[in-house]
């Protein structure tokens, strides 16, 4: 499982999990996510 963090427009603390089949990334490995602002 991955924990993708990020700072919102508003300053914020965002995150979203990820479920992937392999189990050890790094950082450089994992697929880039997008999100919508919502």
């Amino acid at each position: 499982m991955a924990e993708y963090i990020w700072i919102d427009a508003d300053g914020e603390t965002r995150s979203k999990s990820r479920t992937l089949r392999e189990k050890e990334y790094t950082p450089e490995d994992l697929p880039m996510w997008n999100f919508d602002g919502s």
